[in-house]
C-alpha cells in the first residue's frame, strides 16, 4: 500500500490513469483558485470571497479522485475500474467546472434558482452527483460480492475497512442531497452566510449540514488507510477498522442530527 513518495505518482497512473490525471487537474485548479482568492478582493458571495467555495471543493474532489485511483485495482477487474474511473472522472469534472463558472459569474451555485439558467446549472450539477452517488453504490455492492483483487486486498481487515468508507461515503452523499433537496441550504435555524469557522464557513450560530457532510466523506480515506497502516505493521485483525467504521458512522450521525435540531457546532 505505501510506496516511496518518488515512485507514488508512477504507481497511481498505472493504477487508473484516467482519475490521476483528474486528480492533478484539480490540484493546478487549487493552485489558481489560491492566487485569485489572494488577488480578487471585489466580489463576495453570502458575505465570503467567490473563489473560496470552488478552492474547497477542488480541493475535495483532488482528494477523493485520488483515493478513488489508488483503491479501484484493489476492488475490481480492470475493466470495471476503467468504467467507474471514467464515470467518476466525467461527473467530478463536470460538478467542478459548474461551480466554477458561477462563482466567476459572482453568483451562488448551489440552491440557486434565481434564473432560467441558473436553475438548470443547479439541475446539472445534482444530476452529476447522483450519478456519481449511484456509482459509488454500484462499487459497494461490487467490492462485498467480488472476489479480491490484489493481495492487500485480501486481507479481510482492509477489505472491510474499504466498504465501511464506501458505505459511510453514501451516507454522507445522502446528507448532501438532504441539504439540497429538503433543506434547500446547508444551514437551519438561520440564514445562510452568518459568522463561521474560518475558510470551512461552518456556522457558529445555527445548526450545520456541511458538517457530517465533510467528516462522512472522508471515512472515504482514513478507514481504509488506518487499515492499510495495520497490515503494514503485521495486525491483520478486523477489529479495528471495525471500531473505527462504527465510530465515524456515530460521528456522522450525530453530527446530522445536532444541524437538523438547528444546533451549532459544540452547542
Amino acid at each position: 500500500m505505501f510506496r516511496n513518495p518518488s515512485t507514488f505518482l508512477s504507481e497511481m497512473m498505472t493504477r487508473n490513469p484516467v482519475l490521476t490525471w483528474v486528480t492533478l487537474g484539480h490540484i493546478v485548479l487549487s493552485l489558481v483558485l489560491i492566487a485569485l482568492l489572494v488577488l480578487d478582493h471585489d466580489t463576495m458571495i453570502l458575505g465570503i470571497n467567490r473563489w473560496i467555495k470552488p478552492l474547497k471543493f477542488a480541493i475535495s474532489i483532488a482528494i477523493f479522485t485520488g483515493t478513488m485511483a489508488w483503491l479501484l485495482p484493489d476492488c475490481v477487474p480492470p475493466s470495471s475500474g476503467r468504467l467507474y474511473g471514467w464515470i467518476l472522472s466525467v461527473m467530478m469534472i463536470i460538478e467542478m467546472g459548474l461551480i466554477t463558472m458561477q462563482a466567476a459569474r459572482g453568483v451562488r451555485s448551489h440552491n440557486n434558482i434565481a434564473t432560467g439558467f441558473d436553475a438548470a446549472v443547479f439541475g446539472l450539477m445534482g444530476t452529476a452527483i447522483v450519478i456519481n452517488t449511484l456509482a459509488m453504490a454500484a462499487l459497494m455492492v461490487q467490492v462485498i460480492v467480488t472476489r479480491p483483487m490484489t493481495s492487500i486486498a485480501e486481507a479481510p481487515s482492509y477489505h472491510e475497512a474499504i466498504i465501511w468508507g464506501i458505505g459511510i461515503f453514501l451516507f454522507a452523499s445522502y446528507v448532501g442531497f438532504y441539504m439540497a433537496g429538503v433543506a434547500q441550504q446547508p444551514i437551519v435555524g438561520g440564514p445562510v452566510g452568518g459568522p463561521g469557522l474560518p475558510f470551512l464557513n461552518w456556522s457558529l450560530q445555527f445548526g450545520d449540514l456541511r458538517i457530517a457532510h465533510f467528516v462522512g466523506l472522508h471515512a472515504l480515506q482514513l478507514i481504509p488507510l488506518l487499515a492499510a497502516f495495520l497490515l503494514s505493521q503485521g495486525i491483520t485483525s478486523s477489529t479495528w477498522p471495525r471500531v473505527l467504521g462504527i465510530a465515524f458512522s456515530v460521528l456522522v450521525l450525530l453530527a446530522f442530527l445536532q444541524a437538523k435540531a438547528g444546533r451549532p457546532l459544540g452547542g
